[in-house]
């Protein structure tokens, strides 16, 4: 959860090479990619921009903390909100 807007984030350490121009980042409905340094470490993260998408968060989220290597197919979740052209 981010300290100042108290919003839920999922933050994962990657290398500074790893991390591709922001111009080329995916946008998405409910959900928005950030990166942030702690210390001297860059994170590269998801933060839930939409509480109607709290369930897609929920699943990313969880998929990441622990991921299941026999599983190969991808969990279905709700849509997330009414579909907009804006994003």
């Amino acid at each position: 959860m981010e300290q100042t807007t108290r919003a839920r984030a999922l933050l994962v350490p990657v290398s500074r090479a790893a991390l591709p121009p922001r111009r080329e980042w995916p946008e998405c409905r409910g959900l928005e990619l950030i990166s942030v340094a702690l210390g001297s470490q860059p994170h590269l993260g998801v933060r839930l921009r939409d509480a109607a998408c709290a369930d897609v968060f929920t699943a990313l989220a969880e998929d990441v903390a622990q991921p299941d290597p026999t599983r190969t197919a991808v969990r279905s979740v709700a849509p997330c909100g009414p579909m907009s052209d804006s994003v």
